[in-house]
């Protein structure tokens, strides 16, 4: 499996990620899917492979609401199980396509990360790490940063999201735990941020920003559903960003089956049109 991200024997908090059989299944998928532009359609739908095993989102969760169109035009999908137990529960799945550009492929974990995310409960704030889609913003990456919400807390490796309530910012962002809490990744922790094991949130942050730059579909910031702002055309409008998804979900959301190589009806629509966006209409 491809990845920047693989740390050899060095690899803290990280839970090992089988190939078997799914990888064997996906890896002849771009050499088999025709017609691009039927992947590439609002109505194609991807399947999701970790640990030889097949995600399987429910109707009402965050993963079923992204669709080839939008996924094209990205490169990684970091699936965060917010839940605090169960299976994969607290961890982050970093998602790669078997075939690049091709949005409604198969998606594989290349790696699973444990993090810890919100308490989940009211203190000096609400500790809760909202659900949603999310595009990452890169003029908020700092490898050095602190938190003034949180006792001047060190939040190194940060990488805010794109995320406003009442019309401002949010401090919401996936950055490494500090020395004293890496103890805790794998459990909720957090007062709202997601943490990664140090290692793990610096290979991330780098490989972010060397390789992940361009155009990606405009999102409303205001709405935590990934909602594509559109031209008067229907045409996704794009702008400047990263070509990474995060996508936070409670849990209960996601099952997981045996994997099989994935029918045609999992990963492209029947009668699509092509999906690929205006270029002209550009933000940013």
């Amino acid at each position: 499996m491809r990845s920047s991200l693989l740390l050899g024997s060095f690899t803290v908090g990280l839970r090992p990620v089988l190939a078997g059989l799914s990888a064997l299944a996906l890896a002849g998928c771009g050499s088999t899917i025709g017609d691009l532009a039927a992947f590439n359609a609002p109505g194609a739908k991807p399947a999701y492979f970790v640990d030889e095993q097949q995600i399987i989102p429910d109707e009402d969760s965050r993963l079923a609401t992204l669709n080839g169109e939008m996924l094209q035009h990205f490169n990684v999908v970091l699936i965060v199980n917010k839940a605090a137990s169960g299976e994969h529960a607290q961890t982050m799945m970093v998602m790669r396509p078997t075939s690049s550009g091709c949005g409604g492929c198969a998606w594989e974990a290349s790696d699973i990360w444990d993090v810890s995310t919100g308490r989940e409960r009211e203190e000096k704030y609400f500790t809760t790490t909202p659900t949603g889609v999310y595009q990452l913003d890169q003029s908020r990456f700092h490898r050095d940063y602190t938190t003034t919400t949180w006792d001047d807390a060190p939040m190194p490796f940060s990488m805010f999201w794109r995320y406003l309530e009442d019309g401002g910012i949010t401090g919401f962002a996936v950055h490494a735990a500090n020395d004293n809490l890496i103890k805790n990744l794998g459990k909720r922790n957090s007062g709202g941020c997601i943490r990664l094991h140090p290692t793990n949130a610096e290979a991330l942050f780098e490989e972010l920003l060397a390789e992940h730059k361009g155009r990606v579909p405009l999102f409303d910031w205001n709405q935590r559903e990934g909602e594509v702002v559109r031209s008067d055309d229907g045409a996704m409008r794009m702008t400047a960003g990263l070509r990474a998804l995060l996508v936070v979900e409670n849990g209960e959301d996601l099952d997981y089956i045996d994997a099989q190589i994935p029918p045609e009806e999992l990963v492209a629509g029947e009668g699509s049109d092509g999906g690929n966006a205006d270029e002209s209409s550009v933000e940013g």
